[in-house]
């Protein structure tokens, strides 16, 4: 009869649970280590939920425009190299852009139309947003100024590549009565590019059909920077 206690013997099936347990943590390290941070992003959001995070200009007024009940007005302006050739760009960046906004309650936004028509009527230039803005009654003012808007790969006209640069400024209308004055309270360059990849081939997808699909991103990329979100709507 074998004298060595039971629990200090050695079965077959019992050695082989004994080394699967102790290499757990290898192969829980090993898994960290091929799938870099998204196992532990992943594990995050099951125990934290996908967190919000304050938008730039949360961040940098310390206004929640969706809980502020603010009325904005928003301009957006393009230089002549871009008119030549998209000559609607800015009207349809402005549609996506109060739309996606709408779509998270902020909704106090003074319609474009409007706007258009004051523009028209004061010589077709916004050079001063003060009188604009003293006009609507507007809280804040952002003007969206795009210096580059392109749909096609550059020197490959048979190939589509959305590439968009430009500046965002945010004012807001300050003091009253004669005191009243538009103070600059955000500005950030923004840059968008789609696809990142390899550019489309014009005979995959119509120039028009992929103008809206860059639009849309270009108008998802500025309205994240005005509503508080989780930060996977960023790697949309």
């Amino acid at each position: 009869m074998d004298p060595t206690p039971r629990n200090e013997r050695s079965f077959p099936g019992e050695v082989r649970m004994f080394d699967a347990a102790r290499a757990w943590p290898w192969l829980a390290a090993m898994l960290l280590c091929l799938s870099g941070c998204s196992l532990v992003v992943m594990g995050g959001k099951m125990l934290l939920g996908d967190l919000k995070q304050d938008s730039q200009f949360h961040q940098s007024t310390h206004v929640d425009l969706a809980k502020a009940n603010c009325k904005v007005l928003i301009l957006c302006s393009a230089n002549e190299t871009i008119h030549a050739e998209y000559a609607a760009v800015e009207f349809d960046i402005l549609e996506g852009l109060i739309h996606r906004l709408k779509a998270h309650e902020i909704d106090k936004i003074i319609s474009p139309n409007a706007v258009a028509g004051w523009i028209d009527e004061h010589g077709g230039r916004f050079d001063d947003l003060e009188p604009i803005a003293e006009h609507f009654k507007a809280e804040y003012v952002i003007h969206i100024d795009l210096s580059k808007f392109t749909c096609l790969e550059d020197n490959s006209p048979n190939l589509l590549r959305g590439q968009a640069e430009g500046r965002v400024h945010a004012y807001k209308l300050d003091g009253t009565g004669s005191e009243k004055r538009l103070v600059d309270v955000m500005s950030s360059d923004f840059n968008a590019k789609y696809p990142q990849g390899n550019p489309i081939s014009i005979d995959k997808k119509s120039a028009k059909n992929f103008q809206q699909e860059f639009i849309d991103r270009v108008t998802m990329q500025l309205s994240l920077i005005f509503y508080d979100h989780p930060r996977s709507e960023e790697m949309q």
